[in-house]
Parts: C-alpha cells; sequence; structure tokens
C-alpha cells in the first residue's frame, strides 16, 4: 500500500474529470485541506471515502487500493491485503493503548477515593471536670460531611445550670461557637457557610474546646478533654477478642448494617444518607456503622426536632430546636418513660426505626 501512488492516482483521476479539489472534497464529504493531505500521499483515504471516490471518478474500489487502473478492475490485489493488515494492526493498538487509559484511569480514581477517605472519620470521647462540674455522656464525631458534638454536664454540688457557652481555641484566641440553656449540648455541624467549626482545626488537633458554665453568681470554666477511641486508618478490620485465659476467648459482636439501610441509604466514607421531603417537611436520615449510630433530623420551617439513638441501647435522646433556641433537650430510658416522652418515641419508632432498622 503506497500513499503517495493513491494520492496521485486520485488527483490525476480528478483533473481528468476537470473538477476542483472543493468540488470532490464537497461530493464526498471531508474538507478540501483533508482531500489536499490525501492526494498529496500524507493520509490514506478511509474505506468509506474510497468507496465515495470509486462512484465519482469512475473507477473500482480495487484500483484506488492499487493506485493505478487494472485489467480485471475487480480483481482483490495485495494492495487491498496490505491496507487490511495495517487496518487491523492499527485497531490491535487503539484497543491496548484504550485499555491502557482505562487501567490508568481506574488506578487514579482508586487512589483519589483512597487519598481522600483514608483517615477522615474520626471519634473522640469527652471529658472534663472542675471544682464544681463533670462532663458525662460525651462524644465528637468528625468525618468529611458532617460533625456531631454531645455531651452533659452534671453537678457535683446540685447548682442549678442557667447557661452555657462553648468556645474553641486555637493560638490563644477563643472562637465562639454556640451557648445553650440546659445541661445537654448538641450540635450537628455541615460544611459550608456560617459553620460552627472547622474540619482541618479538628482533624490535625490545632485547639480545644472550652465551656463556661454559669449558675446564679458562679461562672467556672471547664476544658474538655478529647480522647480519640476510633479513626478508619486500618486497611484489614480484625474482630477484637476479649481479655481471657488460654482457654477462653469471646469475640465482640460485629456491627450489621441493617438490611434496608443498605439498600435505600447513601453509603459515602463510613456514613450512611437518607434524605427526603414529605409535603412541607425534609428530613435527613443518618447511620454511622462504626459507631452503630442512627440519627433523623427533621426541618419544617424554623423547627429542628432530631432524634439519635445507638442502636441494641435502651435509650435515645431527643432535641427540639425553634427560632434557633433550644426548647427541650434530653435522654430518654425507653423502660422508664411518661407519657410526653413515650409520644416522642412511639413517633420517633413508627416513622423510622421501624421503617429502616426494622425487620
Amino acid at each position: 500500500m503506497n500513499k503517495e501512488d493513491v494520492g496521485q492516482f486520485i488527483k490525476d483521476l480528478r483533473e481528468e474529470k476537470g473538477m476542483t479539489q472543493e468540488e470532490l472534497a464537497k461530493a464526498i464529504y471531508c474538507s478540501r485541506s483533508n482531500l489536499a493531505h490525501i492526494e498529496s500521499g500524507r493520509v490514506f483515504p478511509s474505506h468509506d471515502k474510497i468507496v465515495l471516490l470509486s462512484n465519482i471518478l469512475g473507477v473500482s474500489e480495487m484500483e484506488i487500493y492499487s493506485g493505478k487502473k487494472l485489467q480485471n478492475p475487480n480483481e482483490v490485489t495485495p494492495s487491498f491485503f496490505e491496507y487490511v493488515k495495517h487496518l487491523k494492526s492499527k485497531t490491535k493498538k487503539y484497543m491496548i493503548v484504550s485499555i491502557f487509559v482505562f487501567i490508568i484511569s481506574i488506578v487514579l480514581f482508586l487512589s483519589y477515593y483512597f487519598l481522600s477517605s483514608y483517615n477522615t472519620i474520626k471519634m473522640y470521647k469527652v471529658s472534663g471536670e472542675s471544682d464544681n462540674y463533670i462532663v458525662n455522656v460525651g462524644t465528637l464525631l468528625v468525618s468529611k460531611d458532617k460533625i456531631i458534638l454531645t455531651f452533659d454536664v452534671d453537678s457535683k454540688n446540685d447548682l442549678e445550670i442557667t447557661s452555657m457557652s462553648l468556645n474553641y481555641i486555637k493560638d490563644n484566641n477563643p472562637n465562639f461557637v454556640v451557648s445553650h440553656t440546659s445541661s445537654f449540648v448538641y450540635i450537628v455541624d455541615s460544611y459550608g457557610y456560617n459553620e460552627y467549626f472547622n474540619y482541618d482545626d479538628l482533624q490535625k488537633n490545632k485547639g480545644y474546646f472550652s465551656l463556661d458554665i454559669f449558675s446564679k453568681d458562679i461562672k467556672e470554666n471547664l476544658k474538655l478533654n478529647l480522647e480519640q477511641v476510633y479513626d478508619n486508618k486500618k486497611f484489614v478490620i480484625k474482630k477484637a477478642l476479649s481479655i481471657g485465659d488460654d482457654t477462653t476467648s469471646y469475640e465482640t459482636p460485629v456491627k450489621e448494617v441493617p438490611p434496608k439501610i443498605a439498600e435505600t441509604f447513601l453509603y459515602k466514607q463510613g456514613i450512611y444518607s437518607y434524605s427526603f421531603k414529605d409535603d412541607e417537611k425534609l428530613v435527613d436520615v443518618y447511620y454511622y456503622k462504626s459507631a452503630g449510630l442512627f440519627m433523623v433530623n427533621e426541618f419544617l420551617g424554623t423547627t429542628i426536632k432530631v432524634w439519635h439513638t445507638f442502636l441494641g441501647e435502651k435509650d435515645f435522646h431527643y432535641s427540639l430546636n425553634v427560632d434557633k433556641e433550644l426548647i427541650y433537650s434530653d435522654y430518654i430510658d425507653i423502660d422508664n418513660m411518661n407519657y410526653e416522652e413515650a409520644k416522642i418515641y412511639d413517633y420517633f419508632k413508627v416513622n423510622y426505626l421501624d421503617k429502616y432498622v426494622g425487620e
């Protein structure tokens, strides 16, 4: 297959027909510059172009492949077989390059996903104690999607807490986070406009939380201690064994993801999430696999209702906020509920627990 002979042959036939490059290019549906490349021998015409050239210039396809007139115009020539061999080689190279690019793309994507997800989920135990107060039931969960901080403050001397102010101290500069009028703090933060926390600061432990507690004429400052209890840095998760003698050991139960959550929710970086709108109400549902934490946020205008519970436990937390003011917040023991608490729990159970966690 000689591209120069084929190109010159096409040019000679065009000139015999009295056609310009512009006219022939238009007839075979290509640009004049592309036809010029064909006639100069720099580009070999594709098979569909050869079929059109054959009809327009009055020669056989085999003659164009050969670049000359043939005694038997329809005879399959070695030039045609050479072209087919070249085409197969070109196709094979294209497939190899395509497969290589595909593999590289997959490797790059998996590398990016690993680097962007590795060590992005951390859980801390929150504690603290001063002369008059102690922090109980404290947890800080930091992920790339949400940051959840919750803790309860008890008085050692039966002092009534009138309000609390939470600050994040970085470089000895206090940054106000939020204030509460109850002894229980529950904060869910999303990234973006007007966020409570800085994700990088929490991930890299660039500061610490400080709590100002007010009780009548007493103001006391309490530093919150964070003890990391979990992160997602392990490549392989191993089942832990309880402490025992050489003959007896027990495996800790592994938290299973409820089937309905696994089927319905979107999974990303250790968190299952599902959002929907029901009439005027917007609902966000989350399940944190590592902790077994199931949480529901309901938004209706300026009213926010929040439930969360650790699956398998006998209590849950409920809070109600209206116009950015905390109206109610408390842990509720399922086995010891009053009438109002039972109504709150029944609503949570019927609409969310049974629907997404139940069998």
